[in-house]
Order: C-alpha cells, then structure tokens, then sequence
C-alpha cells in the first residue's frame, strides 16, 4: 500500500461520536478537498472497500465517499436523508470495519441533500436505490455515530439453516426491540432542548429543499447587507484558523 494512503481507524469507541458539521467556504475548501482525496486514495488502494468516512481516517467530520459501480467515486458533505420510500431488510457487514454481518431495515429509496467543495452556498439533492441507497445509509449512519452493530440482528452460525418460521420469529423479536429504542429516543428529544431545536432546524432545511418553504427576495439593501455580514464571518472564520 503506498505511503500516502491512511489507515483505517477501527476504533468502535471514537466512531460512536457524532461527526461535526463541516464548514465549507473558500478559506475551508482546500482542507476538505484533502480530506476527499485521502478517502478516495484510501477507497482505490483497498480494492475491496465500495465507501469510507472521514471519521475512519480518525476525521470527525461529516464527509463520507462512495464508490460506484463504474469505480467513480463520489464525495458527499454534510449529506441528510430528507425523504424515503418503501422498507425492506438489508444484510450487511461494517463497512471497512469488520466482516461480521447483520440484519438491518433499510429503506429502497432515499432522497439525500448533500454539498460538494464545487457547492459552498447551496446542496445538490438525489435520488438514490438499490445497494448505493443501503451504503448510503449505513455510513449516514456512521457520521451520526451509529453503527451497525448498534441497531442491526447479528447473523450468528446456524442461521442459514434455520426454517423460514424459525428465522421470521426472531426477525419479528428484533423488529420489535428496534420499536421500542425508537420511541425511547423520541422521549430523550422531546425533554432536550438542543436536540428539539436541531430537530426544527432539520425539519426547516427538509421543506425548503422540497420546495415546501419559499424564501421571500431579499432588496438590493437586504443584498448589501448580507454579503457584508458574509465577507466579516469569512474573514474571522480566517483570523481563527
């Protein structure tokens, strides 16, 4: 493996903390156009590997790349699944983890708003299916701090060779276990303040992604106005670093 390729951190404990928002604008955009080029020297040197996240180059940041199948690979910042159709159970392994594998509920399509070092002012949104939906997913998933592990049916031997019935009765066990985490973590949003306010916030960028909210337009004063504030919040953001 050449010397320029990072390893890939395996560290379960430091993976299990949300990544951070990456702040992208013209003083920040050579630091996270490095960030995707070491994940997509890293995906090309482990020809195994079809996705890596930043935090699995030990960077906490919301930066993920897919390889596809035509071996293009995409960068995706900040990404946020706004909207999905449709359920089925995936069986997957962690992606550049581990070769254990899981039952997980993935959805078959998704609707995913993200930026590019091309975007520092606005998101591209698509659609997504099929396995490039699932590998989207999981490493959603993983910038957020949730592994597979963590909400996936661990495979365990003997499994392939159970009964249709047998396996249906533990699936439905699972299901279940997976309802009732969902609803504890309902009630630790609904008594944070904090995360209620990022639930808003989430919910405000979802509509006005889809064109649910429209955005009045702002007066050439407003337009002055703005770019001023801009251009002082660039500068400091510069000063800081």
């Amino acid at each position: 493996m050449p010397n320029y390729v990072l390893a890939i951190n395996k560290d379960k404990e430091f993976l299990r903390e949300r990544c951070d928002e990456v702040v992208l604008n013209l003083f920040e955009k050579p630091r996270v156009t490095k960030i995707i080029n070491d994940l997509k020297d890293t995906l090309n040197a482990n020809v195994n590997l079809v996705a890596l996240a930043a935090s699995q180059l030990g960077i906490k940041e919301r930066i993920f790349a897919i390889k596809f199948a035509n071996g293009d690979i995409r960068a995706f910042i900040n990404p946020a699944i706004i909207r999905t159709n449709g359920m089925h159970l995936s069986r997957e392994t962690e992606i550049g983890i581990d070769d254990v594998e899981y039952i997980i509920p993935r959805c078959d399509e998704i609707f995913a708003t993200y930026q590019t070092p091309e975007m520092t002012d606005n998101c591209d949104m698509n659609k997504f299916t099929g396995a490039v939906a699932e590998v989207f997913q999981q490493m959603n998933d993983l910038i957020n701090g949730t592994l597979v592990e963590d909400i996936g049916l661990e495979i365990l031997p003997g499994w392939d060779k159970a009964s249709e019935e047998e396996r249906q009765e533990i699936i439905s066990m699972y299901l279940e276990s997976l309802e009732r985490k969902k609803s504890l973590s309902e009630d630790i949003v609904k008594s944070s303040p904090e995360t209620q306010q990022l639930e808003k916030q989430i919910n405000f960028m979802t509509k006005l992604q889809l064109g649910e909210i429209e955005i009045a337009e702002l007066t050439d004063d407003e337009k002055k106005r703005v770019e001023e504030e801009l251009k002082k919040k660039e500068t400091k953001d510069a000063i800081s670093v």
